[in-house]
């Protein structure tokens, strides 16, 4: 289902618009999340957040009677390489999807070249 852009650009049409359509599978930001009422999400039955952080106290009322999966993947990209499933017991950025290789890296060490 694709929304109007004002149903997008307001939580209430959009909760309202997921409702009406019985939205089953659903991609969204985490920052969304507070300002939904989760009352009109009742046909999703996957969830997937995804375009920021997020924690668990944000993602855990939402988890319960679906299956949520956080999905996370670098702005520049604008793509998800990575997605993990939350299973009640700590949010992470899963694994790589098919075809791509992360490398998590601390910001104060370097990437070294590697030699082929």
């Amino acid at each position: 289902v694709l929304v109007e852009k004002a149903q997008t650009q307001s939580t209430q049409q959009l909760s309202l618009a997921i409702q009406r359509h019985h939205i089953s599978h659903v991609t969204l930001p985490p920052v969304l999340l507070p300002k939904l009422d989760r009352s009109k999400f009742n046909s999703v039955k996957t969830l997937v957040i995804a375009g920021d952080n997020c924690n668990e106290d944000q993602v855990r009322p939402w988890s319960k009677g679906r299956r949520l999966l956080n999905a996370y993947g670098p702005s520049e990209a604008t793509v998800c390489s990575t997605i993990g499933e939350y299973d009640g017991h700590g949010l992470h950025i899963g694994t790589p999807i098919n075809n791509v290789q992360v490398y998590v890296l601390n910001e104060d060490q370097e990437l070294s070249p590697q030699e082929s």
